[in-house]
């Protein structure tokens, strides 16, 4: 089951800084919008996520892809979630390159090797 969603904006080059931000996101992953502007994606970066896939996906905006992928994405707290993200091409003006588009739900999705594991 997926919960709220929200979205944000963010620069297709490296570092991939953060331009703009609805306002759900801070119940998504506990940052306040303001203090995101300007910060790099990195933020939501942690030792379990698959950087590479999240910056390639973001890169191939670009290019016009539009990509989905599940990742594992860290909130203010530095606890990580798994979220469903979609990357897609965001213009306000026909004069301006691309932007990307984050759309961001959180995920009940579990590994694969958690589900087989015994909790007891």
């Amino acid at each position: 089951m997926l919960s709220a969603h929200s979205k944000f904006i963010v620069s297709t080059e490296t570092p991939f800084n953060i331009l703009a931000t609805e306002t759900g996101l801070n119940e998504i992953l506990h940052f306040r919008t303001d203090d995101l502007r300007s910060h790099s994606i990195q933020v939501f970066e942690g030792p379990d996520t698959d950087i590479s896939l999240l910056h390639s996906a973001i890169q191939r905006v670009g290019t016009g892809e539009v990509t989905k992928a599940q990742l594992i994405m860290y909130d203010y707290y530095e606890r990580s979630n798994f979220y469903m993200l979609t990357f897609s091409p965001f213009r306000e003006s026909p004069d301006l390159d691309a932007v990307c588009l984050v759309s961001i739900e959180k995920s009940d999705a579990v590994l694969l090797q958690d589900a087989f594991h015994d909790h007891d």
